[in-house]
């Protein structure tokens, strides 16, 4: 573009100093605000209640020449004008300093257009600037009044005007309401406290306008009103060939006129600069603007600015407290006056949490650009930013392989190389590879690695290790951070960001992040799937995804496959995948298939893969082994491998060695190892040391570790301290861990307890506990209490209908019980049927007690010829007759026609059956008398 007129003539271009024809031809944009505006001004006629108006709008957004187009609008459209005097005071009113200023300005002005006025005397008002308020007013009101109209006052900074005047807006605000005469429209860079302070004169009272940036059409229009205004047809062409670059125009500039104004010389007079250079020459037009700017402020102010341009989008203060270290109190403070100077632009928040940002994006950049550092760094990310907005893709890609070309023939600075080179390694529109190849040809430039290599970006496979590092050290943050780096498309990007959202626990964004990396060429997409539905348990999903990454050759595939099926005991398809996994060096199978056997019971088998796994170290595997040595009761090999796990620091072979020798009466040594694996934390062992303690009568000790035991939170030593205590014979003691093992859910401390108070003769005590126990499906507390009910010779009900309840549950001890009752309670078909089906087991199983039990209750209960008929049984008569010889000839006393059998016993038992015999007659009399 070779037209350099054209420009200065725009600079020069001020809405006050245009003529009404000229600033209606030029008013290109802010016409739906100017078209609400004058339509107000055209319905309403001013005799009731008035609606006044203020634009709100940064500078240069386009007040003033609104508030002139208004004027303009006024003084040529014929119902207006025939209504409405307009005065339109200048932007700068430093002289209006009390309300009396404004009015006489006015009277002035009325003056200057030949309207009569009213001289007012001040002198005789200097008591009373009240009353000279209002008589100035009153002086206007009477020069409308001649006029046979009302008054439309523009002012510009408004708020400046009523911070002037201070206590007089309450008689401004009084005087709009009384009257009818005046409609101010007015313009004000900010949102003053002035419109929307409950305590203010003027809360609410004026209609807001917000002149927000330009749009993206209304940049166009202007950009071709000025391009026809000046004969600049190149500025023309310019837009039509690049329509995309009118959204980088409106970035730079806000949106704002008088911005665009001043970029509109760079723009016309570009010649063929590269995208670094063209930026430069940018921010070189106004480095002189904004540097001053930047030196007027205090060094707090500029302090708070720079860490806000970084941020580049809108920041609470507590965003800004770390990287200004400075209080957030005082941070709010400089922001206050910051928005006060119009720098900073305040946006309201939830619940008081403001945001900020700069105000002008132009100034952002150029702060970004300009100030601070590393400054390369920082320009490197805006000068992508202004790359991609300014070039379409083409130009781009133009501009890279040129960039490309330059590099092989190392014709550029390697300054230049390297800020270039790193800002398109960021550009979206290359792709991986390429962004690989352009830094590999910056570190290939003569100096460019020594002088500049810390800016030079790292390679997407640098960039991937730092990411997983990150990851495995738990720090995702940075993992993701670092990985968004990578601002082309890569195969392996979704699937990473998958893994760091499921290592964040968000498995449902880690599927979508998985299904995504599918598309990708991703060859580990299926393998992390099948991992992520692994951990959430859906098996089905992640064996179809783990059969698809075997078949692509992922090694782990196989191994986490045979795991979901020993998971699922499909142990055929577990063992199959193990081998495959073991035939590709995943030592973890060998172990896991020994695990396997195990659970098969293919000991040998299992035998075999330990020794493989505990070949390559897996100490797991030497316990395991060692364990099942024991199991098998190999004595010998599980302690030789206990201790070589020990070695290896495996703590959980210290228990399991004490336990060993235990059991193998090595009692000096089980408990050197229970000490040892309760030094390493095994709360367990405080427990089995206690008991051994306990066997070797070592009561003070056996207490101590079970107290040690409890403490830890060892339950189950809460009912063998309570043993011990009884043991010793100290029963209150032993009654309260009794009660503080069931409270914690110790069935057998529910019988040991029933048994304590039987002891003790608390009889309803007893029978309350073991009743409990009962419930509990202790058998023995059944046994003991239907004894309790027989040998105290009470219940007989309670006892008969027990046992009905518990019969099908018949073991052991208990049918001997239940066969008493039925015969202690009369129920003699129910003692037939149990005692018949009960001698013949004893019989054969040889157990004398329980035989003499149960013959002795039939003598006392006087079943002498059911006795006598088992005593004859033709099967078993012979052996019970040997088994309990002296109940026989006792029995054979009671029997008629038997007194010479009952004489037949030798010396040696004659003293058993007298015995006998006198305990059958202490019993009857119990029963029977």
């Amino acid at each position: 573009m070779k037209n350099k007129r054209g420009p200065r003539m725009l600079y020069s271009y001020q809405s006050a100093n245009l003529k009404d024809d000229e600033i209606i031809e030029s008013f290109v944009v802010r016409k739906k605000e100017f078209a609400r505006i004058i339509s107000e001004l055209k319905r309403d006629d001013m005799s009731k209640a008035i609606q006044h108006f203020i634009l709100v709008g940064r500078r240069g957004s386009g007040k003033s020449t609104l508030l002139r187009r208004i004027e303009a609008e006024v003084n040529h459209d014929q119902k207006l004008s025939k209504k409405l005097i307009v005065v339109n005071l200048s932007e700068e009113q430093a002289g209006i300093y009390r309300l009396h200023d404004l009015w006489d300005l006015i009277l002035r002005t009325f003056h200057s257009l030949n309207i009569p006025t009213e001289k007012v005397d001040w002198v005789s008002f200097s008591n009373d600037q009240t009353a000279y308020s209002k008589k100035l007013y009153a002086s206007i009101q009477q020069s409308l009044n001649l006029q046979k109209k009302k008054l439309l006052l523009l002012l510009d900074n408004i708020d400046r005007i009523f911070e002037n005047i201070g206590e007089d807006a309450h008689l401004l605000r009084e005087l709009l309401t009384n009257h009818k005469d005046l409609r101010i429209i007015g313009a004000s860079v900010r949102m003053s406290e002035h419109y929307w302070k409950y305590d203010k004169p003027f809360y609410e009272y004026f209609r807001i306008i917000h002149l927000e940036s330009l749009s993206r059409e209304e940049v166009g229009e202007l950009l071709s009103y000025w391009s026809s205004c000046m004969h600049l047809p190149d500025l023309e062409t310019f837009l039509r060939k690049n329509p995309g670059k009118i959204e980088t125009i409106r970035m730079l500039t806000d949106g704002m006129p008088r911005t665009l104004l001043n970029f509109l010389e760079i723009l016309i007079d570009r010649e063929d600069q590269n995208g670094y250079e063209y930026l430069r020459l940018i921010l070189d037009r106004v480095t002189p603007v904004y540097q001053e700017r930047l030196n007027y402020l205090p060094p707090a102010q500029r302090k708070v600015i720079i860490e806000l341009a970084n941020f580049w989008d809108a920041v609470k203060v507590n965003q800004l407290i770390e990287a200004c270290k400075m209080p957030g109190k005082v941070i709010s403070a400089q922001l206050s006056q910051l928005e006060k100077s119009e720098i900073v632009e305040k946006i309201p928040g939830f619940k008081r949490e403001h945001l900020y940002r700069l105000s002008e994006r132009l100034f952002n950049l150029w702060l970004l650009m300009t100030q601070g550092g590393p400054k390369e760094k920082r320009q490197v990310k805006y000068l992508t930013v202004f790359l991609e907005n300014w070039y379409d893709e083409p130009e781009l890609r133009s501009l890279f392989n040129q960039h490309i070309s330059e590099l092989e023939i190392e014709s550029l600075k390697p300054d230049y190389a390297v800020l270039m080179s790193s800002a398109l390694a960021h550009l979206r529109i290359i792709t991986a590879d390429q962004r690989d190849i352009l830094i590999e040809k910056t570190r290939y430039l003569k100096e460019a690695e020594l002088k500049y290599g810390e800016y030079i970006p790292a390679s997407t496979a640098e960039i991937i290790d730092d990411v997983m590092n990150k990851l495995n050290s738990h720090d995702y943050k940075s993992a993701r951070i670092l990985l968004n780096s990578i601002e082309q498309p890569h195969p392996l990007k979704e699937g990473i960001y998958g893994l760091i959202s499921m290592r964040e626990g968000d498995y449902p964004k880690a599927e979508e992040e998985f299904l995504n990396a599918l598309t990708q060429e991703d060859i580990m997409a299926e393998f992390y799937l099948a991992y992520l539905y692994n951990e959430t348990n859906r098996l089905d999903e992640a064996e179809k995804y783990y059969l698809l990454a075997n078949e692509k050759g992922i090694e782990e595939a196989s191994f986490n496959l045979a795991n979901i099926y020993l998971k699922n005991r499909r142990l055929e398809d577990a063992e199959r995948y193990y081998l495959i996994a073991i035939s590709k060096g995943i030592d973890d199978a060998l172990y896991n298939l020994a695990l396997l056997y195990t659970l098969s019971n293919r000991l040998e088998e299992a035998e075999k893969y330990y020794h493989l796994a505990h070949k390559k170290g897996f100490v797991k595997a030497t316990f395991n082994l060692a364990k099942l040595y024991f199991d098998l009761n190999q004595m010998e090999n599980a302690e030789k491998f206990y201790l070589m796990a020990i070695q290896k620091g495996d703590i959980d072979s210290l228990f399991n060695i004490a336990e060993l020798y235990r059991i193998m009466g090595r009692l000096d040594e089980a408990e050197k190892y229970y000490l040892m694996a309760i030094k390493n934390g095994n709360i367990e062992a405080l427990n089995n040391l206690a008991n051994l303690y306990a066997i070797l009568h070592r009561f003070d000790d056996a207490e101590k570790y079970y107290l040690q035991s409890i403490n830890k939170g060892n339950l189950q030593a809460l009912y063998n301290l309570a043993i011990l205590y009884k043991e010793e014979n100290r029963k209150d003691d032993a009654e309260k861990y009794y009660l503080l093992a069931i409270d914690n859910g110790e069935a057998r401390a529910l019988h040991n307890l029933a048994a304590l108070y039987q002891e003790k003769d608390q009889f309803n005590l007893a029978e309350q506990y073991y009743k409990s126990a009962i419930d509990k499906g202790i058998t023995q507390s059944l046994v003991n209490l239907l004894k309790l009910y027989y040998s105290r010779n009470m219940n007989k009900q309670k006892a008969v209908n027990l046992v009905k309840e518990k019969i099908a549950h018949k073991v052991g001890e208990s049918m001997i019980i239940f066969s008493i009752v039925f015969l202690w309670a009369g129920k003699m078909k129910e003692f037939e049927e149990t005692a018949n089906e009960l001698i013949p087991e004893i019989v054969q199983k040889e157990k004398t007690n329980d035989l003499m039990v149960l013959l002795f209750a039939f003598l006392v209960h006087k079943q002498y010829n059911f006795a006598w008929s088992w005593f004859n049984n033709l099967e078993f008569g012979d052996k019970l007759r040997e088994m309990v010889k002296p109940l026989y000839y006792l029995t054979a006393e009671f029997i008629k026609g038997q007194e010479e059998e009952a004489l037949r016993p030798g010396p040696e038992i004659e003293e058993s059956i007298k015995e006998i015999r006198e305990e059958l007659i202490k019993q009857q009399a119990f029963y029977y008398e």
